[in-house]
């Protein structure tokens, strides 16, 4: 990742370099803005954020409810004791049932203090992995980029050698 990372901050460097001067604040705010990395850890920072709350440790009271609504068709051929004969096509049953439930926790042994305190924790943990996705990614770009500068230095006499004819040159 690190390598295809500065292969192509290379490049941007490369082709922004023909056509105007690229300055360090420049490149780590382009780095810093393209990085999917850190998009996807914001996401995570922002998930924890709203995950951290006493209803998804388990502290907030719980409703539930549930309907059902069955309905049969059958055919009836029966034969009674008597003698009669009852025979019914598509006779239609229909069950319907609605049911609601509620429960509020008690105590069960501080278990929605300690997941509260996990969940308080696991967000600290995501936003500090963010951190040091982003000075990674800027570590990686200033090292790329005075990297480029001092390579764009030690050109500069190079050219200034190709430049001048080779009878000038003293022996």
């Amino acid at each position: 990742m690190k390598q295809l990372f500065l292969y192509f901050f290379s490049g941007l460097i490369c082709i922004t370099a023909k056509t105007q001067n690229l300055t360090l604040p420049d490149a780590i705010n382009t780095a810093l803005k393209n990085s999917l990395d850190i998009q996807l850890n914001k996401n995570v920072v922002e998930s924890g954020t709203i995950l951290n709350n006493y209803g998804v440790a388990g502290g907030l009271p719980l409703v539930t409810g549930s309907i059902s609504d069955n309905e049969q068709i059958s055919s009836i051929n029966q034969q009674l004791n008597s003698g009669e004969n009852i025979s019914r096509d598509a006779a239609a049953n229909n069950n319907f049932a609605v049911g609601i439930t509620g429960s509020i926790l008690l105590y069960n042994g501080n278990r929605v203090v300690a997941t509260k305190k996990r969940l308080a924790l696991l967000q600290q943990q995501s936003q500090q992995l963010l951190n040091a996705q982003v000075q990674n990614i800027m570590a990686g770009v200033m090292t790329g980029y005075y990297d480029i500068v001092r390579q764009q230095s030690y050109l500069k006499p190079l050219t200034a050698l190709l430049m001048h004819p080779i009878s000038s040159l003293p022996l």
